[in-house]
């Protein structure tokens, strides 16, 4: 099977001509393959979404329902129209019976330049389907020696509100297949040397002959592509005996321990991806990534809204009355809260900057911080917490302020009961003034 790269045809007069099936057979995907695997098509038929062995009328019918699907008047969009471009391209040849025999036989590259964007395409759709499975940890395969990618390791980590308003750094211990210590991941007893075949790189250039060119006459076509090196099966090594320790796996399943930094202002559902950090892979694959993700704990004596924290802070009534500093718990430790004086139950003082951490919008590294809200609650002494004397000084307050109230009402009466005197008296005076 060609693997990675898309065949080239070369023939005496420069020219692309069928001449009759092929003296060797590629192996070609399967039917149901091209109509229904997943990620970007590989062949013309995917494109359509139908078999290879599909009637010109089923041709037809897919490409009429996707042109209707993908076609500008109904599908704005720049990736529809590509789409459109692409699937028009595949029924043009598909739909020609001559043109269709040719792909089938010798490939897109044989259809002329005017294909090769779109044999681009399929062609990364070919590596995309052989490295399907990476995102969960599946047999995604690295380079181009056959290695398949260990799988990724999942885990879940608590914070406390603080720990993901601030950040922390966190010690993680974890199960994942880890390179056998004893063989250092080859499997084999001895260290394997590189295939000889393909020279350490798993593949070989495979070659094809059609027509004429098999039997020697003029005008011929040769096919020329990657193939899985036989010698190696792809590994790229010669195959040794297997290490008594993994027993060939190459890989034993060991406990790791790893400390993370959690940065500031992560919140619960988030999931952090450290890689290389998974399972080891085989055959010289690459690891797979240890991915954490967060859980935040609730916290009584405080609460996330967006960007900024809140949390309740209760106060003596002589700070209240009289105003004054008060030490407070922020994420980022004790800090100064002022409280201005004749403050009421209910009221909310901003402690600027101790909030949650943020990237600043632009990209330009720099970050802003939400606030702290503190809503005032007064504390009232109970008759237990008083002595003797505080008692004798409130008794006294009481009084004086009593007195200044009575006081006060009583100026506020007569200066009204005043006013009205002389607001009547030249009025009165003024009449017979006037006469």
């Amino acid at each position: 099977m060609r693997i990675g790269t898309w065949p080239f045809l070369v023939n005496r007069t420069h020219r692309l001509n069928y001449f009759g099936p092929p003296r060797t057979v590629v192996s070609r995907a399967s039917p149901r393959a091209d109509a229904c695997h997943t990620g970007r098509p590989r062949t013309l038929y995917g494109l359509l979404g139908i078999k290879r062995s599909a009637t010109p009328a089923e041709i037809r019918a897919a490409y009429r329902s996707a042109a209707r699907r993908l076609h500008p008047d109904t599908n704005p969009s720049p990736a529809a129209q590509e789409d459109f471009q692409r699937i028009k391209a595949a029924y043009e040849v598909l739909n020609d019976s001559r043109l269709r025999k040719v792909y089938d036989n010798l490939g897109l590259g044989a259809l002329g330049p005017e294909f090769s964007d779109l044999g681009s395409y399929l062609a990364a759709g070919q590596q995309e389907n052989v490295g399907s499975g990476a995102a969960s940890g599946g047999r995604r395969r690295s380079g181009g020696g056959g290695g398949v990618r260990g799988r990724d390791v999942h885990l879940v980590l608590g914070l406390m509100l603080s720990e993901a308003a601030q950040g922390a750094d966190k010690a993680l211990s974890y199960e994942a297949m880890s390179a056998c210590e004893e063989c250092k991941g080859s499997g084999c007893a001895t260290a394997p040397p590189p295939c000889p075949v393909c020279r350490g790189s798993g593949q070989i250039l495979k070659s094809s002959y059609f027509g004429a060119e098999a039997s020697g006459l003029y005008g011929g076509a040769k096919v020329m592509g990657l193939d899985t090196c036989p010698a190696c099966a792809g590994t790229g090594q010669v195959r040794q005996p297997p290490c008594n320790s993994c027993g060939g796996r190459g890989r034993r399943l060991a406990s790791r321990e790893l400390t993370v930094r959690i940065p500031a202002g992560v919140e619960r559902g988030q999931v952090l991806r450290v890689v290389g950090e998974g399972g080891a892979g085989r055959c010289g694959g690459a690891a797979g990534d240890l991915l954490v993700r967060l859980e935040v704990y609730p916290d009584p004596n405080l609460e996330r809204r967006g960007y900024d924290l809140h949390s309740s802070l209760p106060v003596d009534v002589f700070v209240a009355v009289l105003g004054g500093a008060v030490a407070v718990d922020s994420v980022r430790g004790s800090r100064l809260l002022e409280v201005p004086p004749g403050s009421q139950p209910g009221d909310v003082l901003r402690l600027a900057g101790a909030g949650i951490v943020r990237a600043a919008p632009g990209g330009g590294g720099g970050i802003l911080r939400g606030d702290h809200y503190f809503t005032l609650s007064v504390r009232l002494p109970s008759a237990g917490e008083l002595c003797a004397t505080s008692l004798e000084l409130l008794t006294r307050l009481a009084t004086i302020d009593t007195t200044m109230r009575r006081r006060g009402a009583g100026g506020r009466r007569r200066a009204g009961t005043e006013g009205g005197s002389q607001g009547t008296g030249p009025a009165a005076a003024g009449g017979p003034a006037g006469v």
